[in-house]
């Protein structure tokens, strides 16, 4: 008998994966016609109400949350555009940093360059990774709506 943690697990695991597989479309230039480019695209999922969002803002100054287009405001845009350099060098290497004793949420981000996953208590995470929780947070609860 499967544990029902286990089985909630495996189900983010897969929605995330499903998640990831679409965004690779979208960052790979399959587009609807427009010349707006992903930045990047990141999911954050956690063990709290809510923590889960897919967050893909674009350099046409508008953000997709988990599907739904919203416009970025203009500090927003700016610090995706300032991140997204950070972000190519360890998706490029295939970073994936160990979990702490105590992870609340866990960030997957996929960029043009490639892919990387930690947590929020990652032992050595750069600075980017922080200011991502960060651009993360504030996205999903000033332009998606969610409370996290």
């Amino acid at each position: 008998m499967t544990a029902p943690g286990s089985r909630r697990r495996r189900r983010l695991w897969a929605a995330g994966l499903a998640a990831a597989g679409l965004v690779g479309l979208a960052l790979s230039g399959c587009t609807t016609g427009d010349q707006a480019a992903d930045l990047f695209a990141v999911t954050r999922s956690g063990s709290v109400p809510d923590a889960y969002v897919l967050v893909i803002p674009r350099s046409d100054g508008t953000v997709s949350c988990d599907g739904k287009r919203h416009l970025l405001p203009g500090k927003l845009l700016i610090e995706a555009e300032d991140l997204q350099p950070e972000l190519e060098v360890p998706a490029a290497h295939a970073v994936t940093l160990a979990s702490g004793p105590r992870p609340v949420m866990t960030y997957s981000v996929l960029t043009p360059g490639g892919h990387f996953s930690y947590s929020d208590d990652s032992p050595h995470k750069p600075q980017a990774f922080f200011t991502l929780e960060d651009f993360t947070t504030q996205v999903a609860r000033t332009v998606c709506g969610l409370p996290r």
